[in-house]
């Protein structure tokens, strides 16, 4: 039988006090996020199936995969269909592992995933540099190839919707826009480039998507270094910065708030007190991570290291371009490129190859 919803994050230290001695740090947070995710998808747990899960983990091996998995399966999953949604989410919630972030940037990517549902508000997307309009929309029944073969992808990630559009500007990426369901913008050549070289130009952005960071993928330093500030400020009137003035925060803030869903508000409050309270990581060196994290994903998922490598280097020159900022370094192609060739990643590409095919 299902309880109560699970505890929050501030109320969570209390319930580590009945998980099983021997679990390896961090092992439990894990775990809690992961049945969160799970309750977001439809599958009734509570803190008693939580904790009944923990109980049995700690009759068998916590390293062995395979009874891991299905220990917590027989614990969590009560019906065939929340059987799989746990098969589901429990290979996504894995595929973490090609994160690049550390983890005092845990705060700063959850106040920015809190702020994505006010981002197409607060930076209105402009379609005609690519050309285009809503009426050149590629919708999920168009049995447009590319667009069958983006949600193949996206399927990957978790990403049901999107929009897409497919332009003739002078662009070698697949690009995200900021509009209220995300539009995929997406060069006409890429139709004609192998498909693996497809898959890691599309699997780039739904990465970012998945992570709900991808208006970090838009927006520069100092357009984050702004949002930040006029979030902190709503939760925090006291706040200052060095980079805006007063009178410039304070609208910052109001802008925010206005463009934030209601339901929005309650998570930027917890995520905001988490971010002052934890590490705040420089925010070039969090996107720059985070690029590291879409690309790495990126780059497994398309099994061509060679081919994505040359990608790689064209559509960081592209954006350093666009971003006045330096080319790609080698930090992130020895980051990428290392990851690639790593137990890790090996272990990954066998099952997600399988989704794929």
């Amino acid at each position: 039988m299902a309880s109560q919803g699970l505890p929050n994050a501030a109320n969570r230290g209390g319930l580590y006090g009945g998980f099983p001695e021997g679990v390896p740090p961090g092992l439990a947070p894990q775990l809690v996020r992961f049945c969160e995710e799970l309750r977001e998808e439809g599958v009734k747990i509570g803190t008693a199936e939580l904790l009944d899960a923990f109980s049995a983990l700690g009759q068998v091996s916590w390293t062995d995969r395979e009874d891991f998995r299905e220990t917590l399966a027989a614990t969590l999953a009560k019906s065939q269909e929340d059987r799989r949604v746990f098969e589901l989410m429990f290979d996504r919630f894995f595929f973490r592992a090609v994160e690049a972030h550390s983890p005092d940037d845990a705060a700063t990517t959850e106040l920015l995933a809190t702020l994505a549902a006010a981002a197409y508000k607060l930076y209105p997307a402009d379609l005609t540099p690519y050309g285009v309009s809503g009426k050149d929309k590629i919708g999920a029944r168009s049995g447009h190839p590319l667009r069958n073969f983006a949600e193949r992808v996206a399927a990957v990630f978790g990403i049901e919707e999107f929009d897409l559009y497919v332009h003739r500007a002078p662009r070698r990426r697949v690009d995200l826009e900021l509009t209220e369901t995300p539009s995929v913008m997406v060069p006409r050549q890429v139709a004609s480039v192998s498909e693996s070289l497809r898959v890691f130009l599309f699997a780039r952005v739904f990465a970012s998507l998945a992570r709900k960071t991808f208006a970090a993928e838009k927006l520069g330093v100092q357009q984050l270094r702004h949002l930040l500030a006029g979030a902190i400020r709503n939760v925090e009137p006291s706040h200052k910065v060095d980079f805006m003035d007063s009178e410039e925060l304070e609208a910052e803030a109001k802008r925010v708030m206005k463009a934030l869903p209601w339901r929005g508000r309650k998570p930027l409050e917890e995520a905001v007190r988490a971010y002052l309270n934890g590490s705040q990581t420089p925010l070039v060196d969090w996107k720059f991570r985070e690029r590291v994290t879409a690309v790495r994903s990126a780059a497994l998922l398309s099994d061509d290291m060679a081919g994505a490598t040359a990608l790689l280097m064209q559509v960081q020159m592209d954006l350093s371009v666009e971003e006045a900022s330096e080319p790609p370094s080698e930090e992130l192609l020895a980051s990428v490129v290392g990851f690639s060739v790593s137990d890790t990643a090996m272990q990954l590409r066998r099952k997600l190859n399988l989704v794929l095919k």
